[in-house]
């Protein structure tokens, strides 16, 4: 394993983030280069303390990591897969899940007040805002058809057309929330939440099919608590929601109409104190999540899973819940 040393500021001891912070985005992006090692960089993670958005000018030419917190409200931008800070967002209140469109721009959650921002891949500056309603929890975009779906904690999800508002609201009956959700190659939606009477973490998929007016549960094989659903190129991976002290498992699950089975389940290891609830990321063969109490990013080999292949570490006092990688322009595709 290779580890990646990184420190921002001082450590400092964790406030617990509720365990209804969820976001979400889905849509896997071409695979890239396997993850190397990290220099240390303490000037530049110094500048990640400071209150005003920037970016090294280089950091628009290489793909990026985009993480965000809900402690100190920021976004960091990471090169991927080396992992060095090139950038930071402020300006946020609860920034949550984060999700990206075919041309490497980043739209990013926030709470308060209830909006999804966009940034040009490497951009400090927002050039687009959509509000929501009250409540969003994630985010994530249509790849064939530019349409960008939020979910929020009371079982809807609103779709706006082309990424532009207002958007259309769709109530899922029976789910009490859902969480991060991901569109699969046909452009159908889904996300996972808590389906009957009671907050249990164990649910069901909801899924939105394109072009339907309604959402429609899909019913699982068997039990799993799971927070984040994302496209992985052959099956929804669902999972994201792990116990203490044991790996977090990511199912690789097969749907055909109102039914859903799950084909394999891969493990990441990992090593936390309470349950993992946050956003995974699918980049090629490499999945990305918070790692070691969500202080770090660990990077495992997808769908091999095990021990992380590297690790991105020590974003002292602050907690990553949503994680992303905007691959450099010149190799995304062209705006329609």
């Amino acid at each position: 394993m290779t580890a990646i040393s990184f420190v921002f500021g001082r450590c400092a001891l964790f406030s617990c983030v509720a365990a209804s912070i969820l976001t979400a985005c889905g849509g896997s992006q071409p695979a890239i280069r396997a993850p190397g090692a990290m220099p240390q960089t303490s000037t530049i993670a110094a500048r990640a303390e400071r209150g005003k958005s920037w970016m090294l000018p280089e950091a628009k030419g290489d793909d990026l990591l985009y993480a965000s917190e809900s402690i100190r409200n920021k976004v960091f931008i990471l090169t991927y897969p080396r992992g060095k800070l090139v950038g930071t967002l402020t300006g946020f209140n609860m920034p949550f899940g984060d999700c990206v469109d075919s041309v490497g721009d980043v739209w990013i959650i926030n709470q308060h007040p209830p909006e999804v921002i966009e940034y040009a891949h490497g951009g400090t500056t927002p050039i687009a805002t959509l509000t929501t309603d009250a409540g969003p929890y994630a985010c994530a975009i249509d790849l064939t058809t530019g349409n960008l779906a939020v979910t929020y904690d009371r079982g809807e999800i609103s779709v706006f057309l082309n990424a532009q508002g207002p958007p259309t609201n769709y109530m899922a009956s029976n789910f009490n929330f859902l969480q991060y959700g991901g569109y699969d190659p046909k452009g159908d939606f889904f996300a996972f939440g808590d389906y009957g009477t009671e907050f249990s973490g164990e649910g069901e998929l909801a899924e939105l099919p394109k072009g339907s007016k309604s959402i429609i549960p899909v019913l699982l094989n068997q039990h799993i608590y799971a927070d984040e659903v994302q496209w992985d190129g052959k099956y929804l991976a669902i999972g994201g929601n792990g116990y203490p002290d044991q790996p977090v498992p990511v199912y690789q699950v097969n749907v055909s109409g109102s039914q859903a089975t799950v084909v394999n389940t891969v493990e990441l290891e990992d090593s936390h104190e309470t349950r993992v609830r946050q956003q995974f990321w699918i980049q090629g063969n490499r999945i990305i999540q918070g790692f070691d109490h969500v202080r770090d990013l660990g990077i495992w080999r997808y769908p091999q899973g095990g021990s992380p292949a590297s690790t991105i570490k020590h974003f002292a006092g602050h907690r990553i819940w949503g994680v992303v990688v905007s691959v450099a322009p010149s190799q995304t595709r062209t705006r329609k």
